[in-house]
This record gives C-alpha cells, sequence and structure tokens, in this order.
C-alpha cells in the first residue's frame, strides 16, 4: 500500500504544464500585471479628480482585479498552465487579491 502512495506522489509532482505563450495576452503573467497596475491607476485618477471617494475608488479597484485575476486563473487552467502563484504579481494590490481568493477556495 505504502508503494502505491510514493508512486502517486512522485506522479503528481512531476505533472508537467504546458509552456508559457507570451503571444496570449489573457494567460501571460506580464500582461495580467499590467492591467493590475492600470486598475491602481485608474482608481488613483479617479480619487484625485473626486470622480469617486477613497474608498468606493478602492473596492472598484479590488473589484477589477479579482475579476481580472480569476479571469486569468481559469483561462491558464484550461489551457493547462502554471496556476498563478503570489511571486508571480508585482503589485501588493494583486497578492492580496490572490491571497483573499484562495483563501475563498
Amino acid at each position: 500500500m505504502a508503494g502505491y502512495i510514493v508512486k502517486a506522489i512522485e506522479e503528481n509532482s512531476q505533472k508537467a504544464f504546458e509552456p508559457e505563450d507570451e503571444q496570449d495576452i489573457e494567460t501571460v503573467i506580464s500582461c495580467m500585471n499590467d492591467r493590475i497596475r492600470k486598475f491602481i491607476f485608474f482608481k488613483d485618477r479617479s480619487v484625485q479628480e473626486e470622480i469617486m471617494n477613497e474608498v468606493e475608488g478602492t473596492q472598484q479597484m479590488i473589484k477589477s482585479i479579482t475579476a481580472d485575476i480569476l479571469r486569468v486563473m481559469e483561462k491558464r487552467k484550461f489551457k493547462n498552465l502554471r496556476p498563478l502563484e503570489e511571486a508571480d504579481f508585482e503589485e501588493e494590490w494583486g497578492k492580496s487579491s490572490l491571497r483573499q481568493i484562495l483563501q475563498d477556495m
């Protein structure tokens, strides 16, 4: 029995993912980070120009970031790409959104 468990663990740890397609703007990590930076910029600009207050702007920004991350996660899963990790994110807002998504799963 122990041999089967060890074999299953070895097979799972060797699970291969497809290589990253740097041309696919929907799944590539650098494009996702660019979009997150844009969400942050739009929030800051909206608050600065008094289109939204800080709370509303932050809520909208987090909602946009979270929706984008979920969309990217789904597309990456469909294409058998490596799952997103906290280290993939350049902005703290992205990291915290991913942590919240993973916690809610």
